[in-house]
């Protein structure tokens, strides 16, 4: 809810793209820095050897610009 939040007043200033909900914005936002934390220790990394979570947001922030 927090981060659906965000995402929409990103959207109403224009500094996220407003052709998709920002619900929907906001599953990938959340699943995709989740995920690469799993997986990077699913692959054997210690916590914080890896900027996988780190690349996936920024990764898929810039994908939110409008």
């Amino acid at each position: 809810m927090a981060t659906t939040a965000v995402i929409a007043q990103g959207q109403l200033s224009g500094e996220i793209r407003s052709d998709e909900p920002a619900e929907s914005l906001a599953v990938i936002l959340l699943y995709a820095v989740l995920f690469a934390g799993r997986r990077a220790v699913t692959i054997g990394r210690p916590p914080g050897s890896t900027p996988l979570s780190r690349l996936a947001l920024q990764t898929v922030l810039r994908g939110m610009h409008p």
